[in-house]
């Protein structure tokens, strides 16, 4: 590692698109519905934070911080992570080359203009938009706290997660930073250095984070991750997806659906007679998203008819729906009202999402445009007064408001539709990584 000096040249400023966090902005307020869904089965992982490696990067980032502020350090605690968070992922990027970790795009923009490069959490050296909230500091904290490797606010290491990072992480690191990382914990409160990636700092990080996972770290993170930790909050619904998952995990085609959900559920009900806890909230994941994929698409599809009377929208869902969506099963969605009550905070939201289902299913179109209007008023109106998206003046949908635009999915693929992720793939790909490491 080299010594500090100014940065010259120029900065990258295109936002890297690993950077995003996938979604829409929510209009219909259906983020709150399949969270809460999804809460009751896994109770620890987000969207976002799929990779193993990246909570490793995260721990020895706090650890990093907690030696810091013990050695009475006054350094900003974000910016000491987002300096470490740059390192780990020019070193992991180059010489290792290792791909698919958030910022991988600007980070080898950087490396293309030379082996020698800046550190600091200026917002031009950052490896992402805004780094602080994008990267894994941003992302992976929350996550890691539900999986009890941190506590207390400030973030810091769980008695567990210490020893697995002065067992594993820190001997490695010192083999070229020094007893204790010393040296490492000299550079990291300076504003700026530059960090050679040809040295033998850039080889000890990359080796340490490499992708495979040494015995230890998997048999800590199956515990921490895929079991949702000490404290559990799905009172072990969560280790039982986990054995329903395992079949799955070898299969690169696989992706889910409602009725691959239902067989899970089935599956559930089999293994577990006696406690129907699973089977049930599996059956209602897949009964939410047979009626909220279909709704999320239509609304998507009513942006692009501005200045067009509804029932014109409504004659072309028809066209592709056809005379209803005949697959809903209205006893299982009468049985959310509770779920959906609890998820809006809102009993006439929730009556709202029942008949929306039940005209989706009568090929209604046209009172299902009027339903989905009123709750996009009722969920931006309760967000500091936000108007709505789209409503209708003198007989015509007016559109406010455009996120993204959609096509209608063709009938026949519409009961397969999987539009929200309920947490389920963020389990999926983070048992994959464990199981291949294994």
């Amino acid at each position: 590692m080299g010594t500090t000096d100014l940065i010259a040249g120029p900065f990258l400023t295109k936002l890297d698109p690993r950077g995003g966090v996938k979604g829409s902005r929510d209009p219909l307020g259906i983020q709150t519905i399949w969270i809460h869904a999804g809460r009751q089965v896994i109770g620890n992982l987000t969207n976002q934070t799929t990779s193993v490696r990246d909570f490793s990067v995260l721990l020895i980032g706090i650890w990093l911080i907690q030696q810091l502020r013990e050695a009475g350090s006054s350094a900003p605690e974000a910016e000491v992570f987002l300096k470490w968070e740059q390192l780990a992922a020019y070193a992991r990027a180059h010489p290792g080359g290792q791909g698919g970790f958030r910022g991988i795009d600007r980070v080898r923009a950087t490396i293309d203009q030379g082996h020698r490069v800046p550190i600091s959490a200026e917002g031009q050296c950052q490896i992402l938009g805004n780094q602080r909230i994008y990267g894994v500091w941003g992302l992976y904290t929350q996550a890691a706290r539900a999986s009890g490797l941190l506590d207390t606010d400030p973030a810091r290491l769980a008695p567990g997660a210490r020893a697995l990072v002065e067992t594993q992480y820190v001997p490695a690191l010192a083999r070229a930073f020094g007893r204790g990382c010393s040296r490492l914990l000299g550079l990291l409160p300076q504003r700026l250095w530059r960090f050679d990636l040809d040295g033998p700092d850039a080889r000890n990080i990359a080796d340490v984070l490499g992708e495979a996972l040494q015995p230890a770290e998997v048999a800590f993170f199956r515990e921490a991750l895929l079991f949702g930790g000490p404290d559990d909050r799905t009172g072990g619904l969560q280790r039982r997806m986990i054995d329903l998952l395992e079949p799955t995990l070898a299969d690169a085609g696989f992706a889910f659906a409602p009725g691959v959900v239902r067989q899970f559920a089935r599956e559930a009900a089999r293994r577990w007679p006696d406690d129907s806890r699973l089977a049930v909230r599996l059956h209602k994941i897949a009964t939410l998203e047979s009626f909220l994929a279909p709704v999320s698409e239509l609304f998507a599809f009513l942006l692009g008819w501005d200045g067009k009377p509804p029932g014109e929208a409504a004659a072309a869902v028809a066209s592709s729906w056809g005379a209803g969506l005949d697959w809903l099963d209205l006893e299982a969605v009468a049985a959310l009202r509770g779920d959906l009550e609890a998820a809006c905070r809102n009993f006439d939201t929730a009556e709202h999402w029942l008949e929306v289902a039940r005209l989706l299913k009568g090929g209604e179109y046209e009172p299902v445009v009027e339903r989905l209007l009123a709750i996009n008023h009722s969920v931006m109106a309760a967000r500091s007064g936000a108007g709505p998206w789209i409503d209708v003046q003198a007989g015509k949908l007016r559109v406010r408001f455009v996120d993204e635009r959609g096509a209608l999915t063709e009938r026949a693929d519409l009961p397969k539709a999987w539009r929200f992720p309920y947490f389920l793939d963020a389990l999926r790909d983070v048992a994959r990584s464990l199981r291949e490491a294994a």
